[in-house]
């Protein structure tokens, strides 16, 4: 197996996982012969599949990938902080998924939220089971996160990607809890 690792890849397969209602944007079919294919022409032996925004909290396709591609794949999943349970985030843990994704970059209307608390409410619930936490979100949320103060104590780690709408990047950081 290749040391290379494709770090963010997603599946997108509407007729087996139907997108959420109220997605932000309509992507075309990215289906798994088609990532094994890429992963391929790389030469990568392993890959991280990422939840898409276009899915919500239904990690459904996500699943099916990981199931698919076995050990050469790890998951990032969505969740909903107050509703996920421990057993559902401990199979999601089982299936490969070693992290869940904060996404604010691809939202769609809706009620204001307070993304810092929704950030500390995702971080504290999957702290005990040792997942990292992703967050998609533009340049001051980041800023602002970067406090160590707004997570709890079991975070195990934190990887900021730069919000597609910022001017300019951020360097991705891992803090260690």
């Amino acid at each position: 197996m290749t040391a290379i690792c494709d770090t963010h890849v997603h599946i997108f397969d509407p007729k087996n996982f139907p997108y959420a209602a109220g997605r932000a944007y309509t992507p075309p079919r990215a289906l798994l012969p088609e990532l094994r294919a890429n992963m391929a022409l790389l030469n990568a032996g392993r890959c991280v599949l990422v939840q898409p925004s276009v899915y919500g909290t239904d990690n459904a396709c996500l699943l099916d990938g990981l199931r698919s591609l076995g050990a050469a794949a790890r998951g990032v999943a969505v969740i909903d902080p107050l509703a996920t349970t421990d057993k559902e985030l401990a199979d999601l843990h089982a299936a490969g998924v070693r992290a869940v994704r904060v996404n604010f970059e691809d939202r769609q209307g809706g009620a204001p939220v307070d993304k810092i608390e929704v950030i500390r409410a995702t971080a504290n619930r999957v702290a005990s089971g040792g997942m990292a936490v992703q967050l998609y979100v533009d340049l001051h949320t980041a800023a602002q996160v970067v406090d160590l103060s707004c997570f709890g104590d079991g975070c195990r780690s934190l990887t900021i990607l730069r919000g597609s709408r910022s001017a300019t990047g951020l360097p991705t950081r891992h803090l260690s809890g």
